[in-house]
């Protein structure tokens, strides 16, 4: 999508987009109405809702992905490729390589909003497959507000530690530019 601006690209970035425009419940709906009949019955498994937080989450890393290419110079992996490399080994020595600090500070970022998802996992969960915010939205309705609590502190702290880490590579990734 980055290197060729064509009709192509341009719709499959729209279709990429797509997830983050519909709404979790809607997608959850989808996915139990898809996926509740033999051969791919995967309604009460993590499976499901695994796929589900990444198909919704599909999009940051999309974007992600796209702005740390856009910085990369295509000079670059024309000069290795000039100099004998193969298209693919350029890819994988030079361009992974420039992109992976922006990818796992990307990834991070997307399971950041993955743990703290409600709206689509509250559809799905089962008493084998329940997620900490689904949890936590269920001691409240009970009136279990301390266990609520309890629970979300841990998430908090979690979700503060992936923000730590975020900002310590970020802060590293820029120092190695400067």
């Amino acid at each position: 999508m980055v290197r060729r601006d064509n009709a192509v690209s341009s719709a499959l970035d729209l279709l990429l987009m797509v997830p983050y425009l519909i709404p979790g419940v809607v997608m959850a709906i989808g996915y139990v109405a898809t996926f509740r009949h033999a051969p791919l019955d995967l309604t009460g498994t993590a499976f499901i809702i695994i796929m589900l937080v990444f198909t919704r989450r599909l999009p940051y890393g999309v974007r992600s992905t796209t702005s740390i290419l856009r910085q990369i110079k295509p000079s670059i992996e024309e000069a290795a490729i000039n100099l004998g490399a193969s298209p693919a080994k350029t890819f994988a020595s030079i361009t992974v390589p420039l992109m992976m600090p922006g990818l796992i500070i990307g990834s991070l970022m997307s399971f950041i909003t993955a743990i703290n998802e409600l709206s689509s996992t509250l559809i799905l969960y089962t008493s084998r497959t329940i997620t900490m915010p689904v949890l936590i939205y269920v001691q409240v309705i009970d009136g279990e507000f301390g266990t609520a609590a309890a629970l979300s502190t841990l998430l908090l702290l979690s979700t503060g530690i992936c923000v730590f880490i975020v900002f310590r590579f970020s802060e590293r990734k820029e120092s190695a530019f400067v």
